[in-house]
C-alpha cells in the first residue's frame, strides 16, 4: 500500500520527466528551424543582419550580406 507521500513523490518525478521531454523537444525543434534557415539562406545567397545600437556592433550571417557590407563596419558603427 502506498502512502500519500509516495504518490506525491511519484507524481513529481513524472512531472519532471515530462517537463524535461518537452524541453528537449523544443530544443530539437529550434535546431531544426535554424538548420532550415541556414540552408535556405545558403541556397538563396542571402543572410540575416543584426545591429546593437548600444554597442555599435554589427553582425551578419550568410555569404550574401557579408559580400554586400564593407568589412570595416563589422567592428564599429559611427
Amino acid at each position: 500500500m502506498t502512502t500519500k507521500h509516495d504518490e506525491d513523490k511519484l507524481l513529481r518525478s513524472v512531472a519532471l520527466q515530462n517537463a524535461n521531454s518537452i524541453l528537449i523537444a523544443r530544443q530539437r525543434a529550434e535546431q531544426r528551424r535554424e538548420a532550415y534557415l541556414a540552408e535556405a539562406q545558403r541556397l538563396s545567397h542571402t543572410g540575416s543582419f543584426c545591429w546593437k545600437p548600444s554597442t555599435g556592433e554589427i553582425g551578419a550571417y550568410g555569404k550574401g550580406l557579408k559580400k554586400l557590407l564593407k568589412p570595416s563596419i563589422w567592428t564599429e558603427v559611427e
